[in-house]
């Protein structure tokens, strides 16, 4: 064999290991190319599956949002409507006629046995005669108090509906939401 055939075996050889290192390059490059699609389309399912987790727990806690607001707004009317009504309460309690608030402050003063004063609306307390009268804004009913100050029996309209608001508040409300 001579220098050329050497030459072209030699540059045939090469041309052979180019195409080889080549096809090889290829084929690993074009793996490397499905190997990256493969995990970019894994990583887009599982950043789909993360946005859906996080849309689902964003649906679930503004839902859940919404409903406390519309709770909160309900039970804000519900007490504006409550206290309506015992203010309404009270102002048909101050309008009733002079002898029924008589009567009324006749039946309180039967509580008045340890107490030497007598708060109220000087129109209704013309009974009280064993009693030093003082003047008071109740829209009815009276206050007793003892001699000394010391001790004080509130029994005007407005602490007795408040009273009766705190003790019934479950049924009134009942009657009147149906709850």
């Amino acid at each position: 064999m001579g220098l050329e055939d050497i030459k072209k075996e030699i540059l045939e050889e090469a041309r052979r290991e180019a195409k080889r290192v080549l096809d090889e390059a290829r084929r690993s490059s074009q793996e490397a190319v499905k190997q990256a699609q493969r995990e970019a389309k894994e990583r887009e399912e599982r950043a789909k599956a993360e946005l859906k987790d996080q849309l689902a727990t964003l649906e679930t806690r503004e839902t859940a949002s919404a409903r406390f607001q519309a709770r909160r707004r309900i039970n804000t009317r519900k007490k504006e409507l409550l206290d309506e009504f015992f203010s309404h309460c009270l102002r048909e309690a101050s309008k009733l006629d002079g002898a029924t608030r008589k009567r009324h402050v006749k039946a309180l003063l039967a509580h008045a046995k340890d107490f030497s004063v007598v708060y109220g609306r000087k129109e209704d307390l013309s009974n009280a005669t064993k009693l030093a009268v003082r003047s008071a804004t109740f829209a009815g009913g009276i206050m007793l108090e003892t001699k000394d100050g010391t001790q004080r029996l509130d029994l005007s309209y407005e602490t007795m509906l408040a009273a009766i608001a705190q003790k019934e508040l479950p049924d009134i409300s009942a009657r009147l939401f149906g709850e």
